[in-house]
């Protein structure tokens, strides 16, 4: 947040670090933000100097540091808060926020002690390329899955019978989960936003097994 927030604000003041460490601080407006982006904090890593300078602060002076921001410089904080949920719950580059996985893979030391090979087979390549076929459509979108969300949530409370508000309940708490990215998201992995997309499709098969459509017909009858 620290330095995300200078980047898209770079007169904003960094007193805390500033005061703790001079050096520390030219290296977060310099090499920190030119490594920044609103898709991943991986980045940071690519520098070990500015690493080992970001990592090595205090808790105490990162918080305080924090604490300025958000409430003295509230412009940059939203701004830079903003893009980066953006980035996690609209995925703008598919291809960049790792929408799936195949094969093995983990530590080579701890796949070594249970002798299992890190590979993908010609199977696990294939299926990731069917997947492909999909990932610039609504079957990989987060914004689909909340509409549906939505929607359905709307539909069940117009109906409201008691497994209804359980099925809302989950509907709403999902969308809740997917707002709280805005505030902890560090990267625009499709696989944070799960539980929006499973908890759509679980409420829309909830309907479409029960369709008030049909109820309201029997109810005329």
């Amino acid at each position: 947040d620290i330095v995300g927030a200078t980047a898209v604000k770079p007169t904003l003041p960094l007193e805390a670090i500033r005061q703790h460490d001079p050096a520390t601080e030219r290296l977060l407006r310099h090499r920190g933000v030119a490594l920044y982006t609103p898709e991943r904090m991986d980045y940071f890593g690519q520098d070990a100097e500015f690493g080992r300078s970001l990592w090595g602060l205090p808790d105490e002076v990162v918080f305080a540091q924090w604490r300025d921001i958000v409430t003295q410089q509230p412009d940059a904080y939203l701004r830079h808060r903003w893009e980066v949920f953006r980035w996690v719950f609209t995925t703008p580059k598919i291809d960049s926020c790792l929408p799936m996985h195949v094969g093995v893979g983990g530590p080579e030391d701890l796949a070594a002690s249970l002798g299992i090979a890190i590979a993908a087979d010609p199977a696990d390549q294939a299926l990731y390329n069917y997947a492909t076929w999909f990932f610039d459509t609504p079957l990989y979108s987060h914004v689909f899955y909340a509409l549906i969300a939505l929607v359905c949530a709307g539909v069940l409370l117009w109906r409201r019978e008691a497994a209804d508000l359980v099925i809302v309940a989950m509907l709403l708490s999902a969308l809740a989960f997917a707002a709280s990215f805005a505030v902890i998201s560090i990267a625009c992995d499709y696989r944070y936003l799960y539980f929006l997309d499973l908890a759509a499709l679980a409420g829309l098969l909830y309907l479409a097994l029960d369709p008030p459509y049909g109820r309201l017909r029997r109810r005329l009858r």
